[in-house]
């Protein structure tokens, strides 16, 4: 019986300070807020998830964390998978396999993903976004350090801002008009379409193939490089294969090919 209680006891003290209004579920396999809680101290479980408005005030280490609802993350984050459909705002680091979006989030500080970073909602980023394999933007975005990616594919339909580097192995960015009315399967019933979306980003490197749409940036790297319709490059672009210009982009200086025995092309990753 003291054995017994002993665990009880162990199990209590691992677990953090709670106040939940409504319903909700803590423990180690699941935290669940359906009404509003706050989460005080670190929390270690497999599964969060807030359908309501919950606040966490440590680190939390989980397996899935998803938020429908409202929720706000105070410490650092490390994850299997985050999924946000709702609004939810993470002041510390945040690490995590993949981050799904198709709500809003704000990370106040840098963001790590291992395998994929897709937004079809909002998404802003304090720090520096480092993804080892693709990010995947249509919706809006505002990152405020450097993204690094092994592939980078955005769909602008809004103004979006990099104020770092993007340096990737591949990128594709497309310019897409935003609609606005009632659309079904892609044709528009009544409303009109937007002007198409824009991004300012200071520079942009791939290791392969750059394309780009209605980007303004300072300097373009690539082995093949493709300025489409839309873009302004302030700076100089440099190619090494092939390199492709639409008349209508706007470039500032001839570009300039290297070889392949060239630096140009050898970058290191962001700190």
């Amino acid at each position: 019986m003291s054995e017994r209680l002993k665990e009880y006891e162990d199990y209590f003290r691992r677990m953090p300070q709670v106040k939940i209004s409504g319903s909700g579920r803590v423990g180690d396999e699941e935290v669940s807020i359906n009404g509003s809680g706050i989460i005080m101290g670190d929390l270690k479980t497999k599964q969060v998830k807030v359908s309501g408005s919950a606040k966490f005030l440590g680190n939390v280490k989980a397996d899935f964390i998803k938020v429908s609802g409202s929720a706000s993350f105070n410490g650092d984050i490390s994850c299997g998978e985050i999924s946000v459909s709702g609004s939810a705002k993470l002041s510390g680091k945040v690490k995590s396999k993949t981050l799904r979006v198709s709500g809003s989030i704000n990370i106040g500080n840098s963001a790590e993903i291992e395998s994929l970073a897709k937004c079809s909602g909002s998404i802003r980023v304090n720090g520096n976004l480092k993804c080892k394999g693709l990010i995947d933007f249509k919706g809006s975005f505002e990152i405020f350090g450097n993204v690094d990616s092994k592939i980078f594919n955005a769909r602008l339909k809004r103004q979006c801002k990099i104020k770092g580097d993007l340096n990737a192995d591949e990128i594709e960015i497309i310019g897409e008009k935003e609609e606005l009315g009632l659309v079904l399967f892609g044709v528009t019933i009544f409303g009109l379409k937007g002007g198409a979306g824009r991004l300012y980003v200071k520079n942009v490197k791939a290791h392969r193939k750059v394309h780009l749409e209605n980007v303004v940036c300072n300097d373009v790297v690539g082995k093949v490089v493709e300025i489409g319709k839309g873009c302004e490059v302030r700076g100089t672009i440099k190619y090494h294969s092939s390199i492709n210009i639409h008349p209508e982009a706007k470039i500032s200086s001839k570009p300039v090919k290297f070889s392949s025995s060239n630096s140009e092309l050898e970058f290191s990753s962001f700190s």
